[in-house]
């Protein structure tokens, strides 16, 4: 047999190395521990969540709440001022201060200024014996309008004063 020469072949790459030491791997218990704390990360977060948006309904409960008691009060002071400007307490009110009905009223007309109607004093009638608004209590109107404003309860003072209506100053809120 023939020898034959053996000749190296040339190697692209250089040999591999042995490196002394490992890299640090998460051991079984390491790596459960990590997954636990990510998940309950996750609980906090949607219990933080949860509790927020929880509060923002109480809050909406609350100003929904307030929203109907201003609405009902403001509808009981619409429905006083409806009953204070009634034709009924509008001439109790002008006949407190000693106004007259007129027997034959006169119109002016606006275009050019003329007056329609022949005008004549008012004569006096005897006054009723009592001057009283046609506006009724809280109580018969209802317990929502218990809330109303002050200003829904007027008095009526006597004629002899200056004022004939004398309604107590609004208090804030």
């Amino acid at each position: 047999m023939s020898a034959l020469a053996v000749t190296e072949i040339p190697r692209r790459f250089p040999a591999p190395r042995v490196i002394v030491g490992t890299t640090p791997r998460l051991t079984n218990g390491a790596f459960a521990l990590v997954i636990g704390a990510v998940g309950v990360c996750g609980l906090m977060l949607s219990l933080l969540i949860n509790v927020a948006t929880t509060q923002g309904a109480f809050q909406e409960a609350s100003l929904t709440r307030d929203v109907h008691g201003i609405e009902a009060a403001q509808q009981a002071a619409q429905q006083a001022l409806a009953m204070l400007a009634s034709p009924g307490n509008l001439e109790a009110r002008a006949r407190a201060m000693g106004m007259v009905p007129a027997a034959s009223p006169v119109f002016l007309r606006l275009a050019d200024g003329k007056v329609l109607g022949k005008p004549e004093a008012a004569q006096a009638q005897p006054e009723p014996s009592s001057v009283a608004l046609l506006m009724p209590t809280t109580q018969a109107l209802g317990p929502e309008l218990q809330m109303a404003p002050a200003a829904v309860k007027a008095r009526v003072i006597p004629p002899t004063s200056d004022a004939a209506v004398e309604l107590p100053a609004q208090q804030a809120p």
